[in-house]
């Protein structure tokens, strides 16, 4: 069983090897580890040692020259009236690891039948005990079951093998890539430190996923045409920043609602722009135009898009939608950070919003999945652009609650 797993290890580096350049550069880390942890991750055999088993039996003829209960004479087979069983037993899983040891403590490979496949990952196995006519019933009943439990802990024993290669899968395939990220981040640097003119090698395929049976494998998208090109934005340690700038100011609304609730979405959007402009200066806009409409907030370097967000008065998850849809129409491909922050005016009942903003997001057409955030009335959601399935956009919200009794 170790030999078949330390192939498929080296399985792991051939497919990172084999993706294109471009497809790995521009490809999220994320779903390259599904990609090829969906096509790698062995399936563990099912064998099905119930009711599902079938068995049926012939009258045969049995060479009992052997046995040393019985007296026989000479050197030739002495043939006897016997009766052949035959046990049909259903399973699932890759019909190969049947042919495979579990481990050195098992001397042969499992079953000792005779396996017919029905489909692609599934078939039954067929295994034949021969017996005299004679033999006593409790023999016959002893042997069988004694085959039958041999079956059954041995696949045990190779399930577990199993479990754990597959539970180390993904983190030896993100070791693969990160491996080979840093070494093309180094024949780019050193083609850069050359100061010759670069020239891109036309026509490097996509990657293509390898069919699995019964599997179904994450596909990539395909990699840009004018290949990989390093992209403009902020590194994580300046998108909290702005985030705790925006988280400190709405808390600061939440302690005297009665001062904020009064304003509209503009105005809520001015007084947040002013506490953003004094720790980025001269960097934040609103109502910027942008693409195919206007965002409230922007910040940007010349042409480099940092941060884009939206602010919202809360009038429902519909509006929500919207605002989501809104927001991704603003963002080029440039933009990987991004922000809606949502005022609550005119809701008593804050736990079904919160619940609401949830759920509006996981059900969206373009979300991806969400990371975990400590903050109470904050959500990260990653969503995928509306241009391209490879452009993650980094999606926080914030949902602040300036709702006063007599105000609405």
């Amino acid at each position: 069983m170790s030999n078949i797993t330390s192939a498929y290890h080296e399985m792991v580096s051939e497919k990172v090897e084999a993706i294109s350049k471009d497809q790995i550069l521009v490809t999220p880390e994320d779903d390259l580890v599904q990609h090829i942890v969906t096509s790698l991750c062995i399936e563990p055999l099912n064998v099905y040692l119930d009711e599902r088993m079938r068995s049926s039996e012939r009258e045969i003829k049995v060479d009992v020259s052997g046995d040393p209960r019985r007296a026989t004479w000479g050197d030739g087979p002495c043939m006897v009236s016997g009766i052949s069983i035959e046990l049909t037993i259903p399973f699932t899983g890759d019909p190969q690891l049947l042919t495979i040891r579990p481990h050195s403590f098992y001397f042969s490979p499992l079953p000792s039948g005779q396996v017919m496949s029905i489909g692609d990952n599934d078939g039954h196995i067929r295994m034949v005990f021969d017996f005299p006519s004679d033999e006593n019933e409790d023999r016959i009943k002893q042997a069988i079951q004694e085959q039958l439990k041999y079956l059954r802990q041995a696949v045990e024993a190779q399930r577990q093998y199993i479990d754990q290669f597959n539970s180390k899968l993904a983190d030896a395939v993100r070791q693969a890539l990160r491996a080979r990220r840093n070494r093309l981040a180094r024949h780019e640097k050193i083609l850069q430190h050359l100061e010759i003119p670069i020239q891109r090698r036309p026509g490097e395929p996509a990657i293509q996923p390898i069919p699995v049976k019964k599997r179904i494998i994450t596909t990539l998208p395909p990699p840009p045409q004018g290949g990989f090109k390093p992209e403009p934005g902020i590194n994580n340690d300046v998108f909290e920043s702005i985030l705790a700038v925006i988280r400190h100011g709405g808390r600061s609304f939440e302690r005297t609602p009665s001062t904020y609730t009064v304003h509209d979405e503009e105005e809520l959007r001015d007084i947040v722009l002013s506490h953003l402009n004094v720790f980025f200066e001269g960097g934040a806009t609103g109502e910027t135009f942008r693409k195919k409409g206007k965002t409230d907030i922007l910040i940007q370097d010349q042409d480099k898009s940092a941060f884009v967000g939206e602010c919202k008065v809360w009038k429902g998850s519909k509006s929500l939608q919207e605002a989501i849809d809104q927001l991704l129409g603003y963002l080029t491909w440039r933009d990987c950070k991004a922000a809606i922050i949502l005022f609550n005016k005119h809701n008593r009942g804050l736990t079904s919003i919160q619940e609401a903003v949830s759920d509006t997001f996981r059900h969206h057409p373009r979300h991806m999945k969400h990371d975990t955030v400590s903050e109470t009335g904050e959500w990260r959601f990653v969503l995928r652009s509306h241009e391209d399935d490879a452009r993650l956009i980094h999606c926080h919200v914030f949902l602040f609650n300036l709702f006063v009794e007599g105000k609405t």
